[in-house]
């Protein structure tokens, strides 16, 4: 999985042996890959909407300035098998609402909850570690029709920032 941090582009591939499929967006188009090896545009209205999302989680939207320029709601308390969290509603620019569940003890995202299609999808944030002066998550679960995708990082590299003065 690459996600890049400044715009949201993203590009994830599972190989599980018998398939591999795949889902990138390149910052103007988003597709997936299916099981047969096919690629599939995303790019009905609802689908674009929710890539605005998925570029925002990506790039960490929550964890930047503004927001990282998404719309917020009011943050209510809520309790999870004995954990306080702060969830509010983020909806990204162009995008589609998702439910951020931050930590009350330590602030940091643990769960973030979109409404997809036909059902929800959860994203568990865990692990966090000090990395370039943030902290990121290194474990990710995706869960989404009673499928768990389950992401462990080894570590993050952060690309030069091209010099535009020239």
């Amino acid at each position: 999985s690459v996600n890049d941090l400044g715009d949201g582009r993203f590009a994830t591939s599972t190989d599980l042996k018998a398939f591999k499929t795949g889902d990138i967006y390149d910052g103007r188009s988003h597709w997936r890959i299916d099981r047969s090896g096919g690629s599939h545009k995303l790019d009905s209205p609802f689908a674009e909407r929710r890539t605005q999302t998925s570029a925002w989680l990506a790039r960490f939207g929550w964890m930047q300035a503004g927001f990282g320029g998404a719309q917020r709601g009011a943050a209510v308390t809520r309790t999870d098998k004995g954990r306080r969290y702060s969830v509010l509603t983020a909806t990204p620019r162009g995008g589609e609402p998702v439910e951020l569940w931050f930590d009350a003890a330590t602030g940091e995202l643990a769960r973030a909850v979109e409404q997809d299609w036909f059902y929800k999808v959860e994203t568990r944030y865990a692990d966090y570690r000090a990395v370039a002066g943030r902290r990121l998550p290194f474990s990710i679960v995706h869960s989404s029709g009673g499928n768990d995708e389950r992401i462990s990082i080894d570590s993050y590299d952060f690309a030069p920032v091209p010099n535009l003065q020239n």
